[in-house]
């Protein structure tokens, strides 16, 4: 997995709407080196360079979805251990239940979001994968 100089983890965050792009990184403060990508079409490219600790994904996206984002993470040998969570408004149990049960993101997380919910969810997630690699 891939860090800054500073050892803070590497989070990409593909997200179309630019607004919530600005509360995901202001909910997870200064303690990560945050990514954004507004434009879903570029994710793959900047998910192979910075290779992130962490991916956060909308699934609601024009052009590319982020369960196909999520599949090619997943169908790409430099990425697919990196642990993805989906940010999504999609909230039909079904959806959860295909997110968590189905296609086994790390964390399933409904838009609109508390700060503090993100935060911590963002934590666990990455603690979880530290504890896998030991």
């Amino acid at each position: 997995m891939n860090a800054d100089p500073n050892n803070k983890p590497v989070i990409v965050c593909v997200e179309d709407d630019r607004m919530t792009l600005d509360l995901i990184k202001l909910s997870l403060g200064d303690g990560y080196n945050f990514i954004g990508v507004s434009n879903p079409s570029d994710a793959m490219a900047v998910l192979t360079r910075f290779r992130p600790n962490l991916i956060l994904l909308d699934i609601m996206m024009p052009e590319i979805s982020g369960w196909e984002i999520f599949r090619r993470v997943r169908n790409d040998e430099r990425l697919k251990d990196v642990p993805v969570m989906m940010l999504t408004a999609k909230s039909a149990k079904v959806d959860r239940i295909y997110g968590e049960q189905v296609a086994k993101v790390d964390r399933y997380l409904l838009k609109p979001f508390e700060p503090r919910e993100l935060k911590n969810a963002v934590q666990e997630v990455l603690a979880e994968r530290a504890e896998k690699t030991e």
